[in-house]
C-alpha cells in the first residue's frame, strides 16, 4: 500500500516491543484494500498477535483481516475480528497450523479505506536455519 503519511521511524516503531507512544505508526492513502506486510527471513509459525489500533480513530479499522502467504502472492485469511476495538490480543493456536505457517503475513482492510495502526506484535517460532550444503567433492 502507499504510505504517504507515515511518521519518521513509524514503520520501525510499528513492531517494537515497548509502547511506541504514537497515535499511528503508518498511514496509507485512501485506497482499495490497503495493507501492511510483515516478512520473516524464513518460515514462521505465528501463535498470537497483539494489534493496537489508531488511538484517536479506531473506527477506521472496520474490515480488518490478518492473512498469511508462503510466497507473497496468494493469501489465506487467518483471522477477522468480530468488532472494532482499541486493541486486540488474539490467541491463534486453535487455527490450523497450515494457515499460521508462512514467510509473509499482512494486515489489510476490506474495501476502500485509509489504513493506520499504532502497533503490532506477533509471537511465534521461526523454522530452523537449514544446514549449509557441503562443498561438492571432485
Amino acid at each position: 500500500s502507499n504510505t504517504e503519511y507515515t511518521p519518521e521511524n513509524g514503520l520501525k516503531s510499528l513492531t517494537q516491543d515497548a509502547d511506541n507512544g504514537l497515535a499511528f505508526a503508518f498511514h496509507t492513502d485512501h485506497e482499495g484494500r490497503p495493507w501492511v506486510q510483515f516478512t520473516y527471513p524464513r518460515i514462521a509459525t505465528v501463535h498470537a498477535i497483539n494489534i493496537v489500533n489508531r488511538k484517536d480513530l479506531p473506527e477506521r479499522a472496520i474490515g480488518l483481516v490478518l492473512e498469511s502467504s508462503q510466497k507473497g502472492h496468494e493469501w489465506d485469511v487467518i483471522w477477522k475480528p468480530d468488532s472494532v476495538e482499541k486493541e486486540w490480543t488474539v490467541d491463534l493456536s486453535k487455527i490450523p497450523v497450515k494457515k499460521r505457517k508462512a514467510k509473509f503475513f499482512r494486515l489489510r482492510l476490506e474495501g476502500m479505506a485509509t489504513f493506520h495502526l499504532s502497533q503490532v506484535r506477533m509471537w511465534g517460532t521461526l523454522a530452523p536455519v537449514p544446514p549449509a550444503k557441503a562443498p561438492a567433492k571432485n
